[in-house]
């Protein structure tokens, strides 16, 4: 591979090139394949989410704690505890206008770099399962599995408001009833801003538009058995990057990629597929060439410690 270094030739000696600042070659440190989230029984990590200077964040779906990491160092440490915070699940992670975002069953937590809690929004009604959320310029929006409905609170600089029902799925679709949907994963695209949910349960993705609420079934190509649910999902561009797990085609389970239209009507599934050495994959985050996968083992909870996040060359890169 040519590098900028190579390219200085002919009349630039090698002690010209030192004085320009040129360093003699040097490997790239080899990052971790593997990155240890805890020893600790039953942890079952859920979420992850990336954040500045390398660090990222994986949840406790049974213990609400957050634990940190850094993407040179294979091992994680403890970030915040969930029983500081009233919070006995972590669910979906974001990091955005410089806080972590941890969903909780009832409400949000954010927290600044430090692991100090600066802020808890409670949904005030109702019994909500809150699962994952997405941001637009203005919003956040909220999956909620158990109840098809995703929530919206608008957002004021680093702070969020309240949290309020926006989309109902069954006054959309009433024939189905409301544990069929499952809602869970959503991200949301810029140019123009919609939002893309997975419906588990019914095995289809929903495009949403914030703007003026319309719903419509995303059309994916080439999906097994017409099956395209995702759990976890990161957007990039076009491209859509989702984990498959619960329903999925037997022995399919891993990380797959649907290359959207621009309008977000439609898409074609790609055939690159990560599955070596997952365990009940949940989510993942992208990392700067790479894809990290959260292996839940939630197929045979509580699962058996170690608990693990893999990292994957993104195969884009």
């Amino acid at each position: 591979m040519l590098t900028r270094r190579t390219l200085i030739t002919g009349g630039v000696g090698a002690a010209t090139a030192m004085a320009l600042g040129a360093e003699p070659a040097q490997a790239r440190p080899r990052l971790p394949d593997e990155y240890l989230v805890s020893t600790a029984p039953g942890f079952q990590p859920e979420g992850i989410a990336g954040g500045p200077g390398g660090r990222f964040w994986v949840g406790s779906l049974t213990t609400g704690d957050v634990v940190v990491g850094d993407r040179r160092s294979a091992r994680m440490r403890p970030f915040a505890a969930g029983a500081e915070a009233g919070r006995g699940k972590a669910l979906g992670l974001s990091w955005h206008r410089g806080r972590l975002w941890v969903t909780r069953p009832d409400g949000l937590d954010l927290y600044d770099l430090r692991g100090r809690l600066v802020q808890q929004v409670q949904v005030p009604d109702g019994t909500p399962s809150l699962n994952d959320l997405a941001f637009t310029r203005d919003a956040v929006y909220v999956t909620d599995d158990a109840n098809a409905v995703v929530h919206r609170a608008p957002l004021s600089g680093p702070r969020c408001g309240e949290l309020r029902p926006w989309f109902v799925a069954t006054d959309w679709h009433p024939e189905f009833q409301t544990g069929w949907w499952f809602l869970n994963g959503i991200v949301t695209s810029r140019d123009p801003d919609l939002l893309l949910v997975s419906s588990q349960g019914l095995g289809s993705l929903i495009r949403l538009d914030p703007a003026t609420g319309a719903a419509a079934f995303v059309e994916v190509e080439g999906a097994a058995d017409g099956f395209f649910g995702p759990d976890g999902m990161r957007l990039s561009g076009r491209r859509l990057a989702a984990v498959l797990n619960y329903r999925a085609p037997a022995g399919r389970q891993g990380v797959y990629f649907v290359e959207l239209n621009r309008d977000l009507t439609a898409g074609r599934q790609l055939p690159q597929v990560l599955d070596a050495g997952l365990d009940s994959p949940t989510t993942l985050e992208l990392d700067q060439g790479r894809i990290l996968v959260v292996n839940s083992q939630l197929d045979h909870a509580p699962g058996t410690p170690p608990y693990t996040v893999t990292a994957f060359p993104d195969p884009r890169s």
